[in-house]
């Protein structure tokens, strides 16, 4: 009895020893038959959408207006997009005033899923902004402290730059809705600002207009097979 303990003993260590060594060296126990595996079968889609992109609008760009955006993408139809612009500069000598911080959220429902690991096509979306602005050119002044808009979206976008791994895309963008708020007028006048009106506006005119260059960074993404895009 006490050596058939013994072997049994003996060969139940050997298993365990031999699984060990199974593992420590990478490899696995399949007693499934074996499958033909494609490189569509080994990442998911849900491995290709992309997470965060990060975003300028060109034409705040050009009117020197700084500005970036984040746009996060929740699944594979639904992102939600979120930009802000800021520039305060003065020149009181020459009565010169170029001030405007703005921010925006937007939600989008995009028609097309996902193009491999960007996202292109057709886009709807609704949105809020906040404006705050203060232009002066000599003669005439503007000044807006709180005006603030929502409204429909629509808008297409498509891969540029195939060269650099086609990371990019074009994003153009156009929205409809109501813009409120107060306008102030007023005249420089030796060293003073001298008022003139001021005009509360209530509008349902273009509020949004983006040609946005986009930026996906690469992520790393794994799924359950041991994927990788």
């Amino acid at each position: 009895l006490v050596l058939l303990r013994t072997v049994l003993y003996s060969n139940y260590m050997n298993r365990v020893l031999l699984i060990l060594i199974t593992l420590l060296m990478g490899g696995g126990i399949n007693t499934a038959p074996a499958q033909n595996v494609t490189s569509s079968d080994t990442v998911s889609a849900e491995s290709l959408c992309p997470k965060l992109a990060l975003r300028t609008n060109l034409l705040y760009d050009a009117a020197l207006v700084p500005n970036v955006g984040v746009e996060w993408f929740v699944d594979q139809h639904w992102s939600v997009a979120a930009n802000v612009m800021y520039i305060w500069l003065k020149n009181d000598t020459r009565h010169r005033y170029w001030r405007l911080f703005s921010t925006d959220v937007e939600g989008r429902y995009w028609l097309k899923a996902n193009d491999g690991d960007l996202r292109t096509g057709h886009h709807f979306g609704a949105y809020a902004a906040f404006y705050r602005y203060d232009f002066e050119f000599g003669s005439k002044g503007w000044m807006g402290d709180a005006n603030y808009g929502g409204g429909v979206s629509y808008g297409y976008a498509w891969r540029i730059f195939p060269k650099w791994r086609e990371r990019f895309t074009l994003d153009l963008n156009i929205g409809l809705g109501y813009l409120g708020g107060t306008h102030k007028e007023y005249d420089p006048d030796e060293g003073c600002y001298v008022w003139q009106r001021t005009m509360r506006h209530n509008l349902f005119i273009p509020t949004k207009a983006e040609v946005t260059l986009v930026w996906y960074p690469r992520w790393r993404a794994f799924n359950k097979k041991g994927g990788r895009p």
